[in-house]
């Protein structure tokens, strides 16, 4: 499993991911055991093998009974009940490949977007709750995120990558003016990402450090450049 940057969380295209053991204490035996990823997290055991809190049904629901019923509809409901499985269960095995919350949610978000209803009125229905499950599940880790859901993180839901995704969030949760922060997602300028992917073997993986050598450069100048100033007062 690897994070592209469009869908976020895929296959690396060698072999297919499946639910992986992960090593858990049994009472009984008093030994370390392994089970399956999603039984040992459905036991509600501890499991040192996950990054970040993995998306559940059962926050999911939570959202959705939260919304006014002009909020939401049918199809909608269709969707949350019928196809959401698939996602969350694959983004329970990326939560034990994830370097931080924002790109998880980043990639979960993209997934379940690709499922939006083909009505227009449904689907913004959809993209708004999805920006509502991303701002809960961040604030539920104590990461500030703002309470308005802005029209800039629906679009970017609607129409964009993972990797864009990323960075509206990490915007808004950094508190950049929406002004710059309209600015910054047009450039190629990322955020803090987290921690560098690091290889099983303990290297930096050579995509991952080409990636951030391709973002630096030389100046003679001591300052920084004008456009980065706060233009949003």
């Amino acid at each position: 499993m690897i994070f592209d940057p469009q869908e976020g969380y895929v296959d690396t295209g060698f072999r297919r991911t499946y639910m992986p053991c992960v090593s858990v204490y049994d009472h009984a035996s008093k030994e370390m055991i392994q089970v399956r990823l999603n039984e040992a997290y459905r036991a509600g055991v501890a499991i040192a093998e996950l990054n970040v809190t993995p998306i559940t049904k059962e926050l999911l629901d939570a959202v959705k009974h939260s919304l006014n019923p002009s909020d939401w509809d049918g199809d909608c409901e269709r969707i949350a009940n019928n196809q959401f499985e698939p996602v969350t269960r694959w983004h329970l095995i990326a939560a034990t490949h994830a370097p931080d919350p924002f790109v998880y949610i980043a990639s979960f978000t993209y997934q379940a977007a690709q499922l939006a209803p083909q009505e227009a009125e449904s689907a913004e229905r959809f993209y708004q709750y999805l920006a509502r499950v991303v701002t809960v599940y961040l604030k539920s880790h104590g990461y500030y995120m703002p309470d308005t859901i802005y029209p800039l993180f629906i679009e970017a839901i609607a129409t964009s990558s993972a990797t864009r995704i990323d960075k509206v969030i990490k915007g808004l949760h950094t508190q950049i003016g929406i002004s710059s922060l309209k600015k910054y997602l047009n450039s190629y300028v990322q955020l803090n990402e987290g921690q560098i992917n690091i290889t099983s073997n303990k290297r930096i993986a050579p995509n991952d450090a080409s990636t951030i050598a391709e973002q630096l450069n030389v100046t003679d100048v001591d300052k920084a450049p004008k456009n980065n100033e706060n233009e949003d007062g």
